[in-house]
């Protein structure tokens, strides 16, 4: 524990002296980033604005996302099994966590409220490792510990009490239009490469994800999920996601290498 505070209080003192230099440079450049590689499953549904606007946090507001029915907004949840979840410096790379799952709630298309700039945002996060969680609290992310099983095609997420959170079934597209679905998932890169905004200690703070996209394997998914009330009492229900080949709001699986910057504080 001493060591992963040490090492988050190194992260954030190098971060605010460097501050301007990292302007022009992607994260895997960045003299400071974290790296992994995961199967994640990216899933979206639209709810109404007013259900979406009370999962952001004080002084943010929905922006206008794309392709999107009015009344409506779109969130994503991504069901992911990490590994080598690896920290970069200049003078040494290790590896943190070697593996471990997450599932996270996405809203993309946000803003402070009054300002132009987008970003998107992960109000929750369940995972079931405590170094990431640690991990999470420096970017301004909600983590929070969980039981969860990835078999592949199910996956299920349970609270620390033993309650059910949310259960989903993946299901494979045997042939699509590869053409329309790629035309799609240019709408999920889009807000995949927005900056991610966090809350730490009543601030924002913000950072940065780049994705190895050209050498990703992907495919749309059909995803049937189950959310429970113990994981918000507001979004229990039934949901259907299509594959993205259909929807450029719909289902996909990748298996991609990300890179994240280190958080700093937000600018116009």
């Amino acid at each position: 524990m001493k060591c992963l505070i040490s090492l988050g209080f190194m992260f954030l003192c190098l971060v605010s002296m460097s501050d301007g230099i990292y302007a022009q440079e992607t994260p895997k450049d960045m003299p400071l980033h974290v790296t992994g590689t995961g199967n994640i499953r990216f899933s979206s549904v639209f709810l109404p604005k007013e259900t979406v606007q009370g999962l952001l946090p004080d002084g943010l507001e929905l922006a206008v996302p794309p392709l999107t029915p009015a009344g409506l907004h779109p969130v994503t949840f991504l069901f992911e099994s990490l590994y080598d979840f690896s920290f970069h410096s200049p003078l040494h790379d290790f590896v943190l966590i070697p593996h471990y799952e997450e599932v996270i709630l996405a809203i993309g298309y946000v803003k402070k409220i009054g300002e132009p700039k987008v970003y998107v945002i992960f109000p929750k996060i369940y995972l079931n490792s405590i170094r990431a969680t640690a991990a999470g609290f420096f970017y301004g992310f909600k983590k929070q510990l969980a039981h969860i099983e990835d078999e592949g095609d199910l996956f299920y997420v349970g609270n620390s009490w033993g309650q059910p959170l949310m259960e989903a079934e993946f299901s494979e597209v045997p042939s699509y239009d590869e053409v329309q679905f790629e035309q799609n998932f240019l709408n999920l890169k889009k807000m995949l490469l927005l900056p991610v905004i966090g809350v730490q200690a009543g601030q924002f703070i913000c950072s940065q994800f780049e994705w190895d996209f050209e050498h990703a394997e992907r495919y749309p998914v059909e995803t049937d999920w189950q959310i429970f009330g113990a994981y918000r009492p507001y979004l229990e229900g039934s949901y259907f996601s299509e594959g993205l080949h259909k929807n450029p709001w719909g289902s996909v699986f990748m298996n991609i290498r990300a890179w994240l910057s280190p958080p700093k504080a937000c600018h116009p």
